[in-house]
Parts: C-alpha cells; sequence; structure tokens
C-alpha cells in the first residue's frame, strides 16, 4: 500500500474516531452509560428530554462502544495487509443466547470472531444476526446453538433481558419497538407471578423483537455453520469435535439438561404465543435434518 493512501485511511479513521468522541461527550451529557437497562437510564436522566432522546443516546453509545470504524470502512484494504489474508480455518461459536451456549464456547474455548461488523440491527459479538457480518469469509467455521423459540423467549424474560431494553440491540432485533413497547405497556420486574401478563401484552404488541425467526434462518443456511439444538449436543458431541478439529480424546462437555419453561405459561398465553412465533419454531424445526458436517 502506497504511503499516501495509509496516510489517507489514517485521517479518514480519525475524522470518524473525532465525531464519536464527541457525540459520546452529547450522550454522557444527557445520561449515565455505566448500565444500559430501564432503571438507569429512567432515573439518571440529567436534562429535561423524552424517552425517545434518552433511548437513542443509549443505542448510538452502545454502538459507538462495539462499532470498530477503521474495519468497517476499509477492511478489504486492511485485510491485504494482515494475517487475516491467510488460509487458516478459524473456529467460532454462534448463538441468540439462552441456549447454554457459554458453557459450550467455554468448553471448546471458542467464541466469536474478532472480526466481524456489529452494531443496529446486527447484533454483538455472538450473537449477530447474520454470518454475512463474519469476515473474512472464506476461512472461518462455526457452531450455531439454539433452543427451541418459545423456552428462548421465557428465558429472556425471567432473565431480565426484554424488560431491560436493551438485549434486541444484542441479537440484532428492533430495540427500538422493544423501548416503546415498555413505554406503551405498564411492565413490571419480570418473575413468575406476572408473566402470564406480559406476554399477554408481548403477544398484543405483536413485534418479535429478537427477529428470532432471521436469527436461526440465516445462520442454519450458511455453508460454513452446522445449527444444533441444545438438546442434541450431547448424542452428536463426538461429531461436533471432529467438526471443530479437536483430538479424538477431547474431554466431555458437563452437559446439563435444561427444562423447558413452557409450563409456566397458561395454556391460552401457551398457545398464542406459539402461533406468534411459529415461524420461528418451523425454522428450528428443521434444524439436524439438513446438517453438512454432523450426521
Amino acid at each position: 500500500m502506497e504511503l499516501a493512501r495509509k496516510y489517507q485511511i489514517i485521517n479518514h479513521i480519525n475524522q470518524n474516531l473525532a465525531k464519536l468522541r464527541h457525540r459520546s461527550k452529547e450522550i454522557k451529557s444527557l445520561v449515565d452509560t455505566t448500565r444500559l437497562n430501564q432503571q438507569s437510564y429512567v432515573n439518571r436522566i440529567t436534562k429535561n428530554n423524552s424517552d425517545l432522546v434518552i433511548w437513542q443516546a443509549i443505542i448510538d453509545w452502545k454502538e459507538i462502544l462495539d462499532w470498530d470504524y477503521s474495519l468497517k470502512t476499509y477492511k478489504d484494504e486492511i485485510f491485504k495487509y494482515t494475517n487475516l489474508n491467510s488460509n487458516d480455518i478459524t473456529y467460532h461459536l454462534f448463538s441468540p443466547g439462552a441456549s447454554g451456549s457459554r458453557a459450550i464456547a467455554e468448553h471448546y474455548n471458542i467464541g466469536a470472531p474478532h472480526y466481524c461488523t456489529t452494531g443496529l440491527r446486527k447484533g454483538h459479538s455472538a450473537h449477530i444476526i447474520d454470518p454475512a457480518y463474519v469476515f473474512p469469509q472464506k476461512n472461518f467455521k462455526g457452531i450455531y446453538i439454539t433452543s427451541h423459540p418459545i423456552d428462548y423467549i421465557i428465558s429472556h424474560y425471567l432473565s431480565g433481558a426484554i424488560t431491560a431494553g436493551d438485549s434486541p440491540i444484542m441479537s440484532g432485533g428492533n430495540a427500538m419497538a422493544n423501548f416503546l413497547f415498555l413505554l406503551q405497556y405498564d411492565i413490571r420486574e419480570p418473575n413468575l407471578q406476572n408473566i402470564n401478563r406480559f406476554f399477554d401484552q408481548y403477544i398484543d404488541n405483536g413485534v418479535d423483537f429478537f427477529m428470532l425467526k432471521d436469527h436461526i434462518k440465516n445462520w442454519s443456511d450458511h455453508e460454513s455453520i452446522e445449527s444444533i439444538k441444545y438438546k442434541d449436543f450431547k448424542e452428536k458431541e463426538k461429531q461436533i469435535n471432529m467438526f471443530l478439529n479437536k483430538e479424538s480424546d477431547y474431554p466431555e462437555l458437563v452437559w446439563k439438561k435444561r427444562n423447558s419453561k413452557r409450563d409456566y405459561l397458561s395454556a391460552d398465553v401457551l398457545k398464542r404465543l406459539t402461533v406468534m412465533y411459529a415461524e420461528a419454531i418451523e425454522e428450528h424445526g428443521k434444524i439436524g435434518t439438513n446438517n453438512r458436517f454432523i450426521l
């Protein structure tokens, strides 16, 4: 790369970083950004701004923290002068969350790739919504771990991932729709006593904040990814070890059964939620029927 071009790239990156620093100062004047959840932005507003202004600031701040502008803008040129241009295969784990994926990632010492485009409607780290945002495409393989969509969404309620308001940012979902929902309804702290009341409102709202059907389909259709249901992991562990290029005597995962949470819902709410997530459930049902690498 000629010297003038290097300076041009560096200058452009510095300009972008300067803009980010300016925006981050504006955001810090609006809200304490140390914790991104509902209570922090409601209780720590320092100026008379609308909730939407505060929420947009938090979303911007999250994007500033996680977005690598140098790679986003000049990734193709930069790759030519790094070892990313090699043919070495790297292995990673992806998941929409709430699927036991953290324990599996730690067991295999694999995680999300260092080089991926993140941001709004894309997601972050191991939860990004589409493998198209991982680069370079030619030399990565991965496993995608997921649980049943209804168990997934119940887990996200019980953990506070929906009521906190920021979890759809991580999965590449519809963060603004999530926030508008929290404003519209009297959303209380998540607990089993309120679960049917919450999901009645959630279903009436009619928006899957996590875009789960797209999440599952995008990863399951990718040629370098093997999708696995968490409940099937143990019976396919040896094949997974081979796919991840692990030695034949690799230690076994201490697998823990994850009980279904669907019994927490009333029959009527479960039926309505199943209808709402019918397409995601259909995509989830295909996992294991079209395996490329693991029989």
